[in-house]
């Protein structure tokens, strides 16, 4: 028996109609002798031991076969603790055992209570860091109570990690909640507050921010709701930057909520460049900044003496994003590097396994921004577009973009669909060959190496391979998932 400290079990046995019986009963009772076997449903064993041994039945035989691995499992501060792996009897095929309940546990004593309950209780006790985590961009101290300016975080894993079902640990359990503070701290720079009237006394000290770095560009927007004019800057920094390395501190933390697999750099390697974004306001007579979002480049050594920079990370908060203001981010990046005479190239893409934080909604962004700006390129014109891919599109769009060939190749493919017309079967059929083509190279340099490898292949091996009609069907998945990615960009040009 363990002490009157141990949390209370609750053993959930689920049927095939997705309702359960729910045994409530202290640690360590035993309370598997033909629980409330009279269907009265008051969990009662009617004679039953509540603590003692099995009863001797005619199916003592069958027992051993009937006995199931039960996973306990507590639920507190939201989070799941996993506990002893236990054995009980004549359970159905769906079980599960949790200890305690939020809040404070119930004391029943020595007493079995029988209940019903639906599979969603059991769901009701877990709840995901992302929603029950809030952030907000404070400017005011009213900002703090006001539910429109908070956002929620999309990766929070990466700070407060994973928890999986159907790992058992062996009498393992906890009566704390996790602290949350000390898991965060490990993340967050040295100083950050924990007593809202400190911080708010703090905000008054933003009156004297100003962006660090060299001003990059500067542009307004309206927004769409109020039609009021908004101010934007792009500052370039690095390492040596005054000021900026202890505001990067802090900064660099909004990666791990937002970009999976994200990772804090060394700001002391002189190859990286920052490029930050502020919104640039006026409160109470004074001029202020707002941080909107950054991108991070490394610039890569090419010889003789040139650069290759890499698009390392690049986040808009989501206060700011559905604004272009990404594309803006980027543009600046752009016009600053396609001057620099050491710049072979700019690289840094979706396919780019060298990337770190990749992602989708990057890719999109940099395939309208790039095929936006190949419209201008007479090499990139609709009439030649449709004779296919060349060399001099790709010495163009270096030249004059900074693009490399793989993303020049990506926006030929975007912009030559834009020119065709799909109810043309014979120019949007050869559009797919082209495409398909590419999407194919990879896969013959593949059978030309598994030809080579067949001889000592076995045949069971030789089997698992895919087969020439298995191929094709991934061919044509690959090329109707590039083609909606395609479609999206070009819809966006249509708005030029």
């Amino acid at each position: 028996m363990q002490s009157s400290r141990a949390l209370l079990e609750v053993l959930v046995i689920m049927d095939k109609k997705t309702t359960s019986r729910a045994l409530f009963s202290r640690r360590g009772a035993n309370n598997n002798d033909d629980d409330d076997d009279d269907g009265d449903g008051d969990g009662d064993d009617d004679g039953g031991d509540d603590g003692g041994d099995d009863d001797d039945d005619d199916d003592d035989d069958d027992d051993d076969d009937k006995k199931k691995n039960i996973m306990v499992v507590s639920f507190e501060c939201r989070h799941a603790h996993y506990l002893s792996s236990r054995q009980f009897r004549d359970t159905p095929p769906f079980y599960l055992v949790i200890t305690g309940q939020l809040g404070k546990p119930l004391d029943l004593g020595q007493t079995s209570i029988g209940i019903t309950i639906s599979k969603s209780v059991l769901e009701s006790y877990i709840v995901s860091s992302n929603d029950a985590m809030e952030l907000k961009l404070v400017r005011r101290a009213t900002d703090v109570d006001d539910d429109s300016t908070t956002f929620r975080p999309e990766m929070t894993h990466q700070v407060f990690g994973e928890s999986y079902f159907g790992v058992p640990y062996t009498d393992i359990w906890s009566h704390k909640p996790d602290n949350v503070i000390n898991m965060m701290a490990g993340k967050l720079q040295a100083g950050f507050h924990t007593n809202l009237d400190n911080f708010c006394l703090d905000l008054n000290k933003d009156i004297n921010f100003r962006p660090p770095g060299e001003l990059q560009h500067r542009f307004t927007t309206e927004c769409n709701e109020n039609t009021i004019t908004k101010q934007y800057e792009v500052y370039l920094c690095t390492g040596t930057t005054p000021e900026f390395r202890r505001y990067h501190e802090r900064l660099q933390t909004f990666l791990l909520w937002f970009i999976d697999a994200a990772s804090f750099i060394d700001i002391d390697d002189n190859n990286w460049r920052f490029f930050v974004m502020y919104e640039k306001y006026t409160q109470d007579g004074s001029t202020m900044y707002a941080v909107v979002g950054y991108m991070t480049v490394y610039q890569y050594y090419a010889y003789p003496k040139n650069i290759r920079p890499r698009i390392s990370q690049m986040l808009v908060l989501p206060p700011y994003q559905r604004r272009g203001l990404g594309e803006k981010l980027l543009s600046t990046m752009y016009q600053h590097y396609i001057n620099d005479k050491r710049v072979i190239d700019i690289t840094g893409d979706l396919f780019d396994s060298e990337i770190e934080d990749s992602s989708e909604q990057f890719q999109r962004v940099r395939d309208y921004l790039d095929a936006k700006n190949c419209l201008k390129l007479p090499s990139f014109q609709p009439a030649l577009l449709h004779q296919g891919f060349t060399q001099s599109m790709a010495q163009e769009a270096c030249s004059t973009l900074k693009l490399n060939k793989k993303q020049c190749r990506r926006v030929y493919e975007i912009l030559r669909l834009r020119a065709t017309e799909m109810s043309d079967e014979v120019a949007y059929r050869s559009y797919r060959l082209a495409v398909k083509q590419r999407l194919n190279v990879p896969y013959q340099k593949e059978q030309r190496d598994l030809e080579k490898l067949k001889r000592a292949l076995k045949d069971k091996e030789l089997l698992s391979l895919n087969s020439p009609q298995q191929r094709l069907e991934c061919l044509e998945q690959d090329y109707k998932e590039l083609e909606e990615q395609y479609q999206a960009v070009v819809r966006r040009l249509a708005f030029l």
